[in-house]
């Protein structure tokens, strides 16, 4: 069957069974989309670095110090990365004049109820 086909076959399906399910089928397939997603967001980390790991050991002699390196570069970027988003929060956005809006807001509340 052609991939459209199926689309669309999909489609009609997914309207023919919201329109005569209840709301318990309706949560049954929120509940099954979510662990499915959740499942999903959780492996896709782990396949990337299987992957990287399965490269880097075909490399043979050598592929521990190409591997420290590489950890070292993503270790040195986070952290970098980490610091700018830091320097933006305490420099920039109170310089744009939006410093009493939402988060800070907050903390000035609950500082008071202290």
């Amino acid at each position: 069957m052609k991939l459209i086909a199926r689309l669309v076959l999909g489609i009609a399906a997914g309207i023919g069974i919201g329109l005569v399910a209840n709301e318990f089928v309706a949560t049954f397939m929120v509940t099954i989309k979510d662990i499915i997603g959740s499942f999903i967001f959780f492996m896709v980390p782990l396949i990337i670095v299987f992957f990287i790991a399965a490269g880097i050991a075909s490399i043979g002699k050598g592929g521990g110090k190409l591997l420290g390196s590489t950890v070292l570069v993503s270790y040195i970027s986070t952290i970098l990365a980490g610091l700018f988003a830091v320097t933006v929060a305490m420099f920039v956005i109170p310089a744009l004049g939006i410093a009493d809006t939402g988060l800070m807001h907050h903390q000035r509340w609950l500082v008071s109820l202290i």
